[in-house]
C-alpha cells in the first residue's frame, strides 16, 4: 500500500506540478488526472461495493461523494441524506450535504458548488477530488504548521527517497 501511494503521489507530482510526461503518447492533463483520480476513488469505494465508471456522471446524485467522505473520514458520518435520490432537488441536496461536510471539516472549497457537479463539470470535479486527496491523504502525514502546499510537495518527494 505504501509503495502504491508513493508512486501515486509521485505520478501526480510529475504530471500535475512539474508537467513532465513519461507517457508514450501525449494525453490531455485532464484525461490523466481523471484516470488516476478514478482509480484512487474506486480503491476506496470498493469497500461499499460502489465505483466510478463515468467520471462526469457518477457524481451527480451525491451518493458516491457521500460514501467516499464517510469512508475516508471514518468514524465520522454524513448527516441524514437521501439514499435513493430520484429527482434533481434530492440529488442537489445530497451534493450540498457533502460539500457542507467538507466545509465543516475546514476544507476551503473555491469556485465549486452542487450545480457544477450536477452539470458534470469534469474540471471542477477533478479539482474537488484533488482537494479531498490533498487534505485526507497527503496532509494526513503532516500536522500543524506543516500543512502548507509547498511542504506537502516536499513530503511527497521525501517519501520517494
Amino acid at each position: 500500500l505504501f509503495l502504491f501511494l508513493f508512486f501515486f503521489f509521485l505520478f501526480f507530482y510529475l504530471f500535475f506540478f512539474i508537467g513532465i510526461s513519461v507517457m508514450a503518447q501525449p494525453t490531455h492533463w485532464a484525461d490523466i488526472q481523471e484516470k488516476a483520480f478514478t482509480r484512487w476513488v474506486n480503491n476506496h469505494l470498493e469497500e461499499r461495493g460502489r465505483s466510478i465508471v463515468d467520471f462526469k456522471n457518477d457524481w451527480r446524485d451525491g451518493l458516491n461523494l457521500i460514501h467516499l467522505l464517510e469512508i475516508i473520514t471514518f468514524p465520522k458520518t454524513i448527516p441524514k441524506y437521501n439514499k435513493h435520490p430520484r429527482i434533481p432537488i434530492q440529488k442537489s441536496e445530497n451534493l450540498n450535504i457533502a460539500l457542507d461536510f467538507l466545509k465543516n471539516e475546514g476544507i476551503k472549497l473555491v469556485n465549486i458548488g452542487a450545480e457544477d457537479i450536477e452539470k458534470g463539470s469534469v474540471k471542477l470535479t477533478l479539482g474537488l477530488i484533488w482537494t479531498i486527496i490533498y487534505h485526507y491523504q497527503i496532509c494526513k502525514g503532516l500536522s500543524g504548521d506543516d500543512l502548507d502546499f509547498a511542504k506537502a510537495k516536499k513530503f511527497i518527494i521525501r517519501m520517494g527517497s
